[in-house]
């Protein structure tokens, strides 16, 4: 079985063949990215949507007029990588170039999905000839499952789309990030690119020249690409020290997201993002940004939001960006001296450090920076667990300690505002009465 399509695009053939080959073309309509060996045996990779790779290998590479290549998707058990052909040929025609698609070695239920496909993407394709981009793909908005790597490739997407109209005019322009022009931000966004890309062992290459766009793109997808093939298990190491894989991953959506941000507020533009992936980046966000993070100048403290702050200016907002629609310029390191300092106490039968194993220790540590990252910039010290202990009576006699098992200091306006904090804390997280989190309010001194 096949599925077939035909289409007049209003372009030379050259241009119609630079458009199906090239990764900065294909970009403006079919993949979010593409790396691309452009010769009879070499292969290709393109991220179509989030989670959804197609590889394969060209067979046939005759410029301008028609290429032949296999076709499958990455991780498919039914039609994995050059499990079908896909035969693209270009005629001339008045006007532009006929475009005509085949793509065999299907099953009908397999021809019918792709067809669909096809339609969809052959519609962008136009749309990218006649008017040089076909503009953000819906089907890659929200992803169906979305992980810290679906969304990382959904943020580059967001990324590109703005990256895309920004010109070697706008390079000298200020960002939000006070310290870096758009040039700089450009450089320091792939430098985290390579940064990320080599914890998931990669030798990431930048790009020698090209749009601040193209350079981007080049080393995000090969990062991305790294990622995909560790995956997400264990740790990885981040200078001297362990970090837990799927925590430096969660970073790459950060990045992307935040600072395609960054360049569209320089550049007068709207973000196009899902809220879906906003309130995903923002939730990883809170497992990133921990205060430790914002103590070593990483992130800058974060701002409040009022009431009508969306899910991403919420994000902007929590990264420490000041210029978003519904949200304060006070930082909350800026709020009047009107708030108690409160010491949590967590009592109860906790496990000893010494029999944990290190996958639950990553797993802990995720979900204890996941909470501080919620509680944000009324946590002042995020304390430590106790581990060797002892109590001395009043006359000097050696008793026994309580089950006290460590603190964190926060600050709020009252009691009940302190007690609202331990939502979400880990220690509270098997929901029964053994473990007790106790609140004292520290009198002023």
């Amino acid at each position: 079985m096949f599925a077939e399509k035909t289409v007049l695009l209003p372009v030379s053939t050259d241009e119609a063949f630079a458009l199906i080959t090239e990764p900065d073309r294909l970009r403006r309509w079919k993949t979010v990215s593409a790396r691309v060996d452009l010769r009879a045996g070499g292969q290709y990779r393109w991220t179509v949507i989030p989670g959804h790779v197609a590889a394969g290998t060209f067979v046939e590479v005759e410029p301008g007029r028609r290429i032949v290549f296999g076709w499958g998707w990455e991780g498919s058990p039914d039609l994995g990588p050059d499990a079908s052909t896909v035969t693209i040929t270009l005629e001339p025609a008045e006007g532009g170039t006929w475009v005509h698609l085949v793509h065999h070695g299907l099953t009908d239920e397999q021809a019918a999905s792709h067809l669909q496909g096809w339609n969809h993407f052959l519609a962008r394709l136009e749309r990218a000839a006649s008017t040089g981009d076909a503009g953000p793909d819906e089907w890659a908005a929200a992803p169906a499952e979305l992980t810290p790597l679906t969304s990382a490739q959904a943020s580059l997407a967001v990324c590109q789309d703005v990256l895309r109209r920004i010109s070697e005019g706008d390079l000298n322009k200020p960002t939000p990030c006070s310290e870096f022009t758009i040039g700089q931000l450009a450089d320091h966004l792939i430098g985290s690119m390579l940064s990320l890309g080599a914890m998931a062992g990669a030798a990431v290459i930048p790009a020698d020249a090209g749009t601040v766009e193209s350079r981007v793109a080049f080393a995000a997808q090969q990062a991305l690409e790294a990622w995909d093939r560790r995956g997400l298990e264990g740790t990885v190491k981040r200078g001297e020290r362990d970090m837990p894989a799927v925590l430096a991953a969660s970073i790459v959506s950060l990045e992307l997201l935040v600072h395609g941000w960054d360049f569209a507020v320089a550049t007068g533009q709207q973000v196009t993002v899902s809220d879906e992936v906003s309130r995903y980046v923002l939730d990883l966000a809170y497992e990133v940004i921990s205060p430790q993070a914002r103590q070593r100048g990483s992130f800058a403290g974060a701002v409040e939001v009022g009431p009508g702050a969306d899910i991403l200016e919420r994000l902007i907002a929590f990264s420490g960006r000041t210029a978003a629609r519904g949200v304060s310029t006070r930082h909350n390191d800026e709020k009047e001296h009107d708030m108690a300092k409160f010491i949590l106490l967590y009592r109860g039968p906790a496990t000893p450090q010494a029999d944990i194993t290190p996958e639950e220790g990553e797993q802990l540590l995720q979900a204890w920076n996941a909470w501080m990252g919620k509680v944000g910039d009324a946590l002042l010290d995020g304390g430590a667990p106790f581990a060797g202990r002892t109590a001395v009576a009043g006359d000097g006699s050696t008793t026994s300690a309580s089950d006290l098992n460590g603190y964190t200091i926060v600050q709020a306006p009252d009691l009940a505002a302190a007690k609202t904090l331990c939502g979400g804390n880990p220690f509270l997280d098997d929901a029964t009465a053994d473990f007790v989190v106790e609140i004292y309010e520290l009198a002023p001194m």
